[in-house]
């Protein structure tokens, strides 16, 4: 018993940290927000940043393999018309307004990884969540299924289509 006094154990479980929708929102933005800091910083550095992803290609035996293929990287922060950088969040293709607000007013280039970083750091410690649950719910709401209404709003209405076409009345 002297070898396992050494450990640090937990209450949490794997299941928990995957399925409470608030942590998973926060895991995806802040993951995005970990991408922007490195394009940011790639730009400080007068580079071109190429986001990579894997993804599963067909090949000419009729198989398919695993290959790193470059994908589009937007960018969070523009330039306004008076030459401050300014950053829209976004998540998904829905802006994030923090405090009612579109946009953070970061100034000058050279600032912009260290906002992006205070940021994620914020989505970590949980400081957006609401925000995140509006626009998460915004985006959901516009999906539409295969029978025209609305996907994944709780309501149960693309089920019970399914089930009506089914023959099952």
């Amino acid at each position: 018993m002297g070898l396992l006094q050494s450990l640090t154990f937990a209450n949490t479980t794997k299941k928990a940290e995957t399925t409470l929708p608030n942590l998973v929102l926060r895991r995806k933005m802040a993951a995005t927000l970990a991408e922007q800091i490195e394009g940011a910083k790639a730009e400080l550095a007068g580079q071109l940043y190429v986001r990579e992803k894997q993804k599963w290609m067909p090949t000419e035996t009729g198989g398919k393999e695993l290959r790193v293929v470059q994908s589009s990287f937007r960018k969070f922060w523009f330039q306004d018309t008076q030459g401050k950088i300014l950053i829209e969040i976004r998540f998904g293709n829905k802006p994030l307004s923090i405090g009612g607000k579109p946009c953070i007013m970061v100034g000058e280039l050279a600032k912009l990884p260290d906002v992006l970083t205070i940021l994620r750091n914020a989505v970590l410690q949980g400081e957006l969540d609401a925000d995140l649950a509006i626009v998460s719910d915004s985006r959901r709401r516009g999906r539409k299924g295969k029978t025209g209404l609305p996907t994944g709003n709780g309501t149960g209405r693309t089920a019970k289509a399914i089930f009506d076409r089914a023959g099952a009345k």
